[in-house]
């Protein structure tokens, strides 16, 4: 029998995406958030699991993400379910490694076939000792991978930040520089912005290294690279 994860902090989905499995003979377990879901994927060890992409604690990229990154889940099936005013960046869904997504917000209809569908493809979980050690104590990387989802957050929070001040170039330019000052070792820091008439060049660190003039002196060779993007009429 095959066994299917659901995992979604909507009481509602969790129980009619259950009840829809169970009568065509899955068997089922949920989760409410997405480490739970962590908890019960190891200790269930599902054939296919179908997660909500904005959940509590994890959300549905970084919790596959995390299963992903076990050769052993590989040929397990993950389909991520996204709300109606939710979009995943092309990047991360592509990064993700996730096999499938479905709006919420299609037909009951629609949800219904594709989702027997993806569970009736031969996705699997595949034994190994890997498997083994991680379904006695799978917890070891779990804090790795919360610690990697709140960096990024936390990044990400910062970087949007930077919009407030979006009008004032050199501003933002130190408060980049900043940033990444404690993000990253690095002695000195370069940033170019270039318009159509002329091209900035912004340099923090050691005074003697940090006059743009004498970076581009010392250079033996300067580059310039385009790139075009043609658009069908």
């Amino acid at each position: 029998m095959k066994k299917v994860l659901v995992v979604d902090d909507s009481a509602v989905w969790r129980t009619y995406l259950q009840n829809l499995l169970e009568i065509h003979g899955y068997t089922v377990e949920v989760a409410k958030d997405g480490l739970e879901g962590l908890n019960r994927f190891f200790s269930f060890l599902p054939d296919t699991v179908i997660v909500d992409y904005v959940m509590p604690k994890l959300n549905g990229v970084h919790f596959t993400r995390f299963i992903r990154s076990f050769s052993t889940f590989k040929n397990v099936g993950i389909m991520i379910l996204t709300g109606a005013e939710e979009t995943i960046n092309p990047f991360w869904a592509k990064k993700s490694g996730a096999n499938a997504f479905l709006k919420k917000t299609a037909p009951q209809s629609e949800i219904e076939r594709t989702v027997l569908e993806f569970v009736a493809q031969p996705f699997s979980m595949e034994w190994s000792r890997e498997l083994y050690a991680l379904h006695i104590e799978p917890f070891g990387e779990l804090v790795d991978i919360l610690e990697e989802s709140l960096r990024d957050s936390t990044i990400t929070k910062e970087i949007l930040q930077l919009s407030e001040y979006i009008y004032d170039e050199k501003l933002v330019m130190k408060k980049i520089y900043n940033l990444f000052t404690e993000l990253f070792e690095f002695n000195n820091f370069y940033a170019c912005v270039s318009t159509y008439s002329h091209a900035r060049v912004y340099a923090f660190g050691n005074k003697e290294l940090s006059n743009p003039n004498s970076v581009f002196e010392k250079a033996e060779e300067i580059r310039f690279f385009s790139y075009f993007k043609y658009i069908d009429a």
